[in-house]
């Protein structure tokens, strides 16, 4: 006879795995999707940084003395 595990224990261990809602695909797909927004948002913040201090070395370049 073939014992069946309860879907309380499989339902914990799923939910211990995979935080959100133990959905183990919804869980894996808003992961990648954070690290693609985390990604882009460095990378705005990376460009950001790189204009404003390409303008204020232009800036000084360009002054007369």
């Amino acid at each position: 006879m073939s014992q069946v595990p309860s879907p309380t224990n499989h339902s914990i261990s799923t939910l211990d795995q995979f935080p959100l809602l133990g959905y183990p695909e919804f869980s894996q797909g808003l992961q990648s999707h954070i690290r693609i927004l985390r990604l882009l948002g460095n990378g705005f913040l990376m460009l950001g940084f790189l204009l404003i201090t390409s303008a204020v070395v232009y800036d000084c370049l360009h002054q007369p003395f």
